[in-house]
């Protein structure tokens, strides 16, 4: 997951170098558009999904000091 996480930091970093450049570009700029509008959902959906294993790393911890014996 962290190769992935780091291929798309990468990608958010050149589209956001690139898009003033290219924006008024036909087509390009469209597309730099509408590619900015899907980053922007992954990142929402990313966040919840570090959320939740932040949730879960928590609640294994606390089952951890639980009941020590069982891990």
């Amino acid at each position: 997951m962290g190769k992935v996480d780091f291929a798309y930091q990468t990608l958010r970093k050149l589209h956001k170098a690139t898009m003033p450049v290219l924006k008024d570009v036909p087509h390009v700029g469209q597309a730099m558009h509408t590619a900015g509008k899907v980053m922007d959902s992954f990142e929402k959906t990313r966040s919840k999904a570090l959320d939740a294993g932040n949730v879960v790393e928590e609640v294994i911890g606390r089952a951890k000091k639980a009941v020590p014996g069982m891990f």
